[in-house]
């Protein structure tokens, strides 16, 4: 089965880009509300073209976004925490 775009009942798709924006937004509700310190997402292909708008979400909230890359070459994850 192909997950790359998976359809809603409402029409449309959810695409895999769709997915980890929503993954970033609830890691920042997670800090935001208190649930934790940190939260680092793992294994997202293509993290790396999602961290300027992480960064951008995260600062929006008073935190902050980083990539922690891999020492393989293997990609990054994304790193999201309160401003100290």
């Amino acid at each position: 089965m192909d997950v790359s775009a998976i359809p809603i009942p409402l029409g449309g798709t959810i695409t895999d880009g769709d997915l980890a924006l929503r993954h970033v937004r609830s890691a920042i509700d997670l800090i935001v509300a208190g649930g934790a310190q940190r939260v680092t997402l793992i294994g997202f292909p293509g993290a790396e073209r999602l961290i300027p708008v992480a960064q951008i979400l995260a600062s929006e909230a008073g935190l902050t976004a980083r990539a922690v890359w891999q020492p393989d070459g293997g990609g990054c994850d994304i790193s999201i925490e309160r401003v100290r």
